[in-house]
C-alpha cells in the first residue's frame, strides 16, 4: 500500500469511526505533552473541515531527500534519483550521519565544518508513512515514544513548507530544469500542497 499524506484525518474520523478517532485523539494528547516538554505551545486540531488526503510513492520522497542532502551539502545537484542510486548516495548518508550527531572520517574530510548547517532536516529527518507535521515553528524535528503508535517524529510543516520553497527555486534555474528530475518535482508539488493545506487549515499533516 503506497503511504499517504491527509490533512484534516481527525475531524474525518469524528464523522465515520469514532473509536478511531478516540486513538487520534489520544495521539494528538500525547503529541502536546512532548511539545510542552520541548517548550513548544500546545496543537489545537480542528473539529471541522473537510479531509485533504493524497497517495506519494516513497521511492520519489527519496529521491527529492537525496536532491535536497546533496544540494545542501555540497551545493550541487546530483543527476536525477532512480531504483539504482537513491539508497546508496554519499551526501544522502552523511547527512543522515550528521543529524544523528556522527561524524565518520569521510564526512568530515568531504564535509567542511562551515557547511554543516543543515537546512533541511524537517523534508529529510521524518519517517516516510508515520508521523505528524504540525502547523509550528520549530527548528528541528522531535523524535519522541508514543505509547499508543511507538516511536515517531514530529515536524514542523512552516519549515518544512520553508524548505520545499528553496527547492522550488533551485529547480526553477536553468540547469535543473535541463536534467528532467520528475520524481523529485511530483513529491516537491505534492508536499507544498499539503504544506499549504496545514496553512490554511490549521491542521496537522498526517504520514500514515
Amino acid at each position: 500500500m503506497a503511504p499517504h499524506l491527509s490533512v484534516g484525518l481527525l475531524a474525518d474520523l469524528q464523522r465515520r469511526e469514532d473509536v478511531v478517532a478516540q486513538e487520534l485523539e489520544r495521539e494528538f494528547e500525547q503529541l502536546d505533552r512532548v511539545l510542552k516538554k520541548n517548550g513548544l505551545e500546545p496543537h489545537v486540531e480542528p473539529r471541522e473541515m473537510e479531509l485533504w488526503e493524497r497517495e506519494f510513492s516513497s521511492l520519489d520522497l527519496h529521491c527529492l531527500r537525496r536532491l535536497a542532502a546533496n544540494f545542501d551539502l555540497s551545493d550541487e545537484l546530483p543527476a536525477p534519483g532512480n531504483d539504482d542510486n537513491v539508497d546508496d548516495d554519499g551526501p544522502m548518508n552523511r547527512y543522515y550521519e550528521l543529524a544523528a550527531g556522527k561524524k565518520s572520517f569521510l564526512t568530515r574530510m568531504l564535509t567542511p565544518a562551515s557547511t554543516i548547517e543543515r537546512h533541511f532536516d524537517h523534508l529529510i529527518v521524518h519517517r516516510d508513512n508515520d508521523g505528524f507535521y504540525l502547523p509550528i515553528d520549530f527548528e528541528r524535528p522531535i523524535d519522541y515514544h508514543s505509547r499508543l503508535s511507538g516511536p515517531g517524529w514530529i515536524g514542523s510543516s512552516v519549515r518544512l513548507l520553508a524548505e520545499c520553497e528553496i527547492l522550488t527555486a533551485r529547480l526553477a534555474l536553468p540547469d535543473a530544469r535541463a536534467m528532467n528530475y520528475d520524481r523529485e518535482s511530483t513529491c516537491l508539488k505534492l508536499i507544498l500542497e499539503a504544506c499549504h493545506k496545514t496553512r490554511e487549515t490549521g491542521s496537522a499533516l498526517i504520514l500514515t
